[in-house]
């Protein structure tokens, strides 16, 4: 399996906090069926800039690391870009790093609200060539009030990344249904660990990967966990999934969002 999103590098951000655990996590990740891994350490700008040269000498030592402890792991090198006006601009100066450096940038939102100008930088950030992966979207509380807001992002060209946690029920039911719910309507391009330590959000796909070869089939499976991850890498065209019947959280949210237009009308 192919994970495009870890806090696997020690000491830079809310990810590992040491050498030992970066060490852990590093063996968890090859003893679950992990293959590959791109370090994706938070850039946000004004407060954790995790810049591109960081990027490139903490890598640097994560793979030494690695050979060391006899860890057979192909790591690439990333950033989760928190949303900010400020994106294009780094894109161009080559301050933030992209998904192995190639045509994917994995954007992150505030977990409440999104942006009012969240539109207008996605679709900049399209128009420079690049493709946004938007991270964990089912945790964001205004999309899954409003879940319609994927189908026109998605429209746009861009690329939605759960986290296996949310599909193994770490952070709740209520973002476990959600999470398959976008995979029944066919958001869904990737599933990726967002690992931040070797417990609880550990870098773990086989859990989640098992319960979506129960749900919906090995050939969706296959897609999300490894071919378009290694695309994405690549910087070749992800395979969307198809959308599948529901009657999950997914027709609930939308009668309730209904019933919210009404109230504010």
């Amino acid at each position: 399996m192919i994970d495009i999103h870890s806090h696997v590098l020690w000491g830079i951000d809310d990810g590992a906090k040491d050498i030992e655990i970066s060490s852990e996590m590093l063996k968890k990740a090859q003893s679950d069926g992990i293959t590959d891994m791109c370090v994706t350490p938070h850039y946000i700008y004004g407060e954790v800039e995790n810049t591109a040269s960081v990027v490139s000498n903490e890598l640097a030592k994560l793979r030494k690391l690695s050979s060391s402890l006899g860890v057979k792991l192909n790591l690439y090198p990333g950033n989760e870009i928190f949303l900010s006006p400020e994106i294009p601009d780094l894109l161009k100066a080559r301050e933030v790093m992209t998904l192995n450096g190639g045509r994917y940038v994995l954007v992150e939102l505030p977990m409440t609200m999104v942006p009012g100008y969240a539109d207008d930088i996605l679709f900049e950030i399209a128009l420079m060539g690049y493709t946004p992966v938007l991270a964990h979207p089912e945790r964001n509380r205004e999309i899954g009030e409003k879940p319609v807001l994927l189908e026109k992002w998605k429209e746009q060209g861009l690329i939605f990344q759960i986290n296996s946690g949310s599909i193994t029920g770490l952070f709740g039911k209520n973002i476990q249904r959600i999470g398959l719910d976008f995979i029944h309507m066919g958001y869904v391009g990737v599933i990726a660990s967002d690992c931040h330590t070797n417990r609880g959000r550990s870098p773990n796909l086989s859990r989640a990967r098992n319960i979506i070869n129960d749900k919906f089939g090995t050939e969706v499976s296959e897609l999300l966990f490894e071919q378009n991850s290694r695309n994405i890498l690549s910087s070749k065209e992800i395979t969307n999934i198809p959308k599948t019947k529901s009657k999950t959280i997914f027709s609930f949210l939308k009668v309730k969002e209904a019933i919210l237009d009404y109230v504010r009308a």
